[in-house]
């Protein structure tokens, strides 16, 4: 093993850190539902059923748009410490 291997560079530029082959992101306020199921360990069907079931309102925990459902991340902790949507 060499230096490089044994040693992961790390770079940061702009609020994204590059380390160890992957890339880490701080994700914005609202974000849409493939990376919100990876943020809340929920699949899509999962976060469809709290949408239609209506545990999620929207204007707080989702916002419809042209292209698709976003989840807002601080609504959907809001939700989780609170209980209320």
């Amino acid at each position: 093993m060499n230096t490089a291997e044994a040693r992961p560079a790390t770079r940061t530029h702009r609020g994204v850190t590059v380390a160890l082959g992957g890339i880490q992101v701080t994700p914005a306020a609202v974000v849409k539902i493939e990376l919100a199921e990876a943020m809340f360990g929920l699949t899509r069907k999962a976060i469809e059923g709290k949408i239609h079931r209506g545990d999620w309102v929207e204007g707080r925990q989702y916002h419809r748009a042209p292209d698709g459902i976003w989840i807002n991340v601080r609504g959907v902790e809001r939700w989780v410490v609170t209980g209320r949507a």
